[in-house]
């Protein structure tokens, strides 16, 4: 076993990252059967590890829309488990990695285009398959719990998943750009939100919402709900400059509406 006590290296972009603590371990040493194993205790800027992990040979995110290096700013503290064979020709599927822990003073313009998250502390997860990001963010300073995550390798579609609980008031939906009439909302509510982030194609949102916390009144048509009443609340939302609201499903308060919404910068 090999122990790094004290040591760094100058990623690509974004700057040195620290390894004290990494371990290197080969158990076989015979020809055809040897394996190494590595523990890396990481510990830098979040696009110096990202650059890192985007060559070879983890190639993290080859396939993404997104480079690793440009997912996000921050901090990243993570271990990271990495095993190939010793041999001359490594195929990808010899290749083991995984790797768990927290990013920190998060800042990602990437996630969502034209969005801002931010986020004290994220928790990482990270392997062949997949890697996730989840906790407590905001999305333009509206606040949320949630998980992005993104499907990795071969046959991996390059499209990004978040679900996220969102909460949800007149003042917070202007601040994602969604103005709605005057007096329609009030209140505060928690809704849950589903993304789907395809290369090149605006946002799908998904919306559901049972009202708790939310009132809602439309004058024209004599019908209002208080904040101490619950309902129904369905949407299909594309995120484009625009916002657009494709479909529509409110059932409360005696009232079923169903219909598309158009939106106001």
């Amino acid at each position: 076993v090999l122990r790094l006590a004290a040591g760094e290296i100058t990623a690509p972009r974004g700057g040195a990252i620290d390894l004290a603590g990494s371990t290197m371990l080969i158990e076989e040493l015979r020809r055809g059967a040897s394996l190494a194993e590595f523990d890396f205790a990481i510990d830098g800027p979040l696009e110096a590890v990202g650059a890192v992990l985007a060559g070879p040979p983890v190639n993290l995110m080859a396939e993404s829309r997104i480079a690793a290096a440009d997912l996000a700013r921050g901090r990243a503290r993570v271990l990271a488990e990495l095993d190939f064979p010793l041999q001359r020709q490594i195929a990808r599927e010899d290749i083991r990695f995984r790797a768990a822990g927290t990013l920190n003073d998060v800042t990602s313009e990437t996630l969502l285009e034209g969005r801002v998250l931010s986020a004290e502390r994220l928790e990482l997860s990270l392997s062949e398959e997949v890697v996730a990001l989840a906790g407590r963010a905001a999305l333009d300073g509206v606040p949320m719990t949630g998980r992005w995550s993104q499907a990795l390798g071969p046959g991996a579609d390059g499209v990004s998943r978040a679900e996220a609980r969102v909460t949800v008031s007149d003042e917070n939906l202007r601040r994602l750009g969604v103005g709605l009439p005057p007096g329609l909302l009030s209140g505060a509510g928690a809704v849950d939100a589903q993304l789907a982030l395809r290369p090149g194609v605006a946002p799908d949102l998904t919306l559901s919402s049972d009202l708790a916390g939310l009132a809602l009144s439309l004058p024209t048509l004599g019908w209002s709900l208080p904040e101490v009443q619950t309902g129904r609340l369905d949407a299909q939302v594309s995120l484009g400059a625009v916002p657009r609201v494709e479909a529509l499903d409110l059932q409360a308060a005696g009232l079923a509406l169903q219909g598309r919404v158009d939106l106001v910068p």
